[in-house]
């Protein structure tokens, strides 16, 4: 059996949140423009439901964690590779 030795990724996730105006609105005022975001940090995980990133990583302990809707990312991009 041949055993894959992890890696670390280091990506760029776009994605879209949600959000809200606090304020009255007009019908021509309602759009459905989405407003894209980027999160860069380490890539924790993907699950079904979920995209993990963390912001650092000591002897398996992850700092930082940020999770991420799958529903609301748009593309994730390895920006780096590193061999653990």
């Amino acid at each position: 059996m041949v055993k894959h030795k992890k890696r670390l990724q280091l990506v760029e996730v776009a994605w879209v949140d949600a959000d809200r105006n606090p304020g009255w609105v007009n019908d021509e005022q309602v759009d459905d423009e989405e407003g894209e975001g980027q999160a860069y940090g380490l890539l924790v995980r993907k699950t079904a439901r979920f995209v993990f990133l963390a912001h650092q990583y000591n002897h398996g302990d992850w700092l930082g964690l940020f999770r991420i809707p799958v529903g609301m990312v748009r593309e994730i991009r390895v920006i780096e590779t590193y061999p653990l």
